[in-house]
C-alpha cells in the first residue's frame, strides 16, 4: 500500500543526499472498525534510515462538508 512511496523517498534521498519526507493520505478500515478511517502515513528517509508513522483519523461523516 505504501511501499511504492518508500521506494520514492529513498531514490530521492539517493539522488539529493537531503532528508526526504513524504505524505500518503488514505482510507482503510480493519475488521474491527464499523467505518473507514483517514490514514496519513509520513514517510522520512534520511542519513540511510527510513521512518514510517502512522496516523489514525475518525471524520465523522457530517464534518466533512465544513469548509474552513
Amino acid at each position: 500500500m505504501i511501499q511504492s512511496n518508500i521506494n520514492e523517498a529513498k531514490e530521492e534521498y539517493e539522488k539529493t543526499q537531503q532528508k526526504i519526507r513524504k505524505f500518503k493520505n488514505l482510507q482503510y478500515a480493519a475488521g474491527s472498525w464499523n467505518c473507514k478511517r483517514r490514514i496519513i502515513v509520513k514517510i522520512e528517509h534520511f542519513e540511510n534510515h527510513i521512518k514510517k508513522t502512522i496516523s489514525v483519523f475518525y471524520v465523522h461523516k457530517f464534518a466533512l462538508f465544513f469548509k474552513v
